[in-house]
C-alpha cells in the first residue's frame, strides 16, 4: 500500500503520476489524500464539476484505488489547526 498526501488536486499526478501508474501496474495499491479539493482561490473559475470530474479521471488512469477528498480552505491552510490537518490525515491512512 502507497499512501501520497498532497495539498491539490492535480499535484499527485504531476509529482509522482509516473510512480504512481506504475506501482498500480504492479498490484500495489495506491490511495491519495488531498487536502484541498476546492479551487476558490484561482483567478479562473472552473466549472460546477470538472475540478471533480478531471481529478478522477487522471486517478482512475493512474490506478488509484481511493482517493480521501478534504475541504480545507486553499491557499488558507494556515488558518486551520494544526490537529485538524493531521487527524484528517491519520483518519484517511
Amino acid at each position: 500500500m502507497k499512501y501520497l498526501i498532497v495539498a491539490h488536486p492535480d499535484d499527485e499526478t504531476l509529482g509522482c503520476g509516473a510512480s504512481m501508474k506504475k506501482w498500480s501496474s504492479e498490484g500495489i495499491n495506491v490511495d491519495v489524500c488531498i487536502m484541498c479539493t476546492e479551487a476558490k482561490a484561482i483567478a479562473f473559475r472552473l466549472e460546477e464539476n470538472e475540478l471533480d470530474d478531471d481529478m478522477n479521471a487522471s486517478t482512475k488512469f493512474l490506478g488509484v484505488n481511493k482517493n480521501y477528498e478534504g475541504t480545507f480552505p486553499n491557499i488558507e491552510m494556515n488558518t486551520v489547526p494544526h490537529l485538524k490537518l493531521v487527524q484528517f490525515i491519520e483518519a484517511s491512512i
